[in-house]
């Protein structure tokens, strides 16, 4: 979520040490599949037609069974470079989806169910007695934070689950009822740091980008050349002068919920790998990726048009992801300068989808 009042200047972690981040270095760009790259000319013709009249600043990744069939980059990564195939993008609340199958994984490792009582780990919670680890996931617990997930200060990852629990409320009205808040996923990580005594973002590593084989994905804050720099967006123009002012800490704060970067293909093989049963098996991935209310979300994703659409959006970046449930097609945009005028990406990328790949 976009914070406000933000006041240390985003490109001071890109020069900031690693001291508490896990870094996964960047090499050449991984091949998504076997099949070559067949550009679809009339699709591409159109899309960049499209992204090019509403001043698109980012990348497009479309991918028809297993083949990419657009690929395009558009605007500056930073004030002197181009965005480009290689470009990392943060994706905010995408990353929920990798909050959620970690979740699917460890409690299936330990024999339990998502049935299970925030109770067994929070009990200082009010009302945890009767909140379901599937209602976090759904954002359907009554759970909320006024204000960021984190305190003001550079913490490490215990300290920040200390300070949501200190500042969490449970509101009745909400309970059962679809309420996005973004202290579900943090204390879902704080959840997986307990059950396995070890670090969410090791736990990432170990289970996501490892056996996936991305290249190309990254914690923030990261001092990595190709994580592009966001850009103030002035109704609907990037203006490359002008650097979102961000607070390193309020980002690292968003532990489970959205502290990544990725590149378009990453995002691609991560989603995709996930839904084909490569992380957990499908049995599992069929358990997770369930509407948890109207509002279809469940699982760390938006469970509709037999997809998974993920919608991130905070600190000048915006990404909207939406991949078929068996993975092999997709429409992923990212950017570094999230539009504000009145072209939306996101109702964009989701009507791009119906339109190539929902049959009705």
């Amino acid at each position: 979520m976009v914070k406000k009042n933000l006041n240390s200047l985003f490109i001071t972690f890109f020069i900031m040490c690693n001291f508490f981040v896990i870094c996964y270095k960047n090499v050449n760009a991984q091949e998504i599949h076997t099949k070559p790259v067949q550009i679809d000319k009339q699709l591409d013709s159109e899309v960049d037609s499209n992204l090019r009249e509403h001043h698109f600043c980012g990348s497009i990744l479309i991918v028809k069974n297993g083949q990419i069939i657009v690929d395009r980059s558009y605007g500056n990564s930073t004030q002197t470079r181009l965005n480009n195939d290689n470009t990392a993008y943060g994706i905010d609340s995408v990353q929920k989806i990798i909050t959620g199958t970690l979740i699917m994984k460890v409690f299936n490792k330990c024999h339990l169910s998502l049935d299970t009582k925030l109770s067994k780990f929070y009990p200082q919670i009010e009302n945890s007695k009767n909140i379901s680890i599937r209602q976090m996931l759904a954002m359907t617990s009554g759970l909320s934070m006024d204000g960021p997930v984190g305190p003001t200060d550079l913490v490490s990852d215990n300290a920040i689950i200390n300070y949501d629990l200190n500042h969490v409320k449970f509101d009745k009205n909400y309970y059962g009822f679809w309420r996005y808040e973004q202290v579900n996923y943090n204390l879902l990580a704080g959840i997986l740091m307990k059950l396995t005594g070890k670090s969410y973002n090791a736990l990432v590593v170990n289970n996501i980008i490892k056996p996936l084989n991305l290249k190309q994905t990254f914690f923030l804050p990261d001092n990595n050349v190709n994580i592009s720099l966001p850009f103030v967006n002035n109704n609907g123009i990037p203006d490359f002068n002008n650097v979102v002012d961000n607070s390193v800490a309020f980002w690292h704060d968003e532990l489970g919920t959205g502290r990544m970067a990725m590149t378009s293909k990453d995002v691609y093989l991560m989603i995709s790998g996930i839904l084909q049963g490569k992380i957990i098996n499908k049995s599992l991935v069929n358990r997770l990726f369930v509407s948890g209310s109207d509002s279809t979300y469940g699982g760390g994703t938006y469970n509709m048009m037999d997809a998974a659409f993920n919608h991130g959006l905070g600190y000048g970046y915006e990404a909207m992801t939406c991949v078929s449930k068996d993975g092999k097609n997709a429409v992923i945009l990212l950017s570094n300068s999230a539009p504000t005028g009145n072209w939306s990406l996101k109702y964009y990328a989701e009507n791009l989808y119906e339109k190539l790949f929902y049959k009705k």
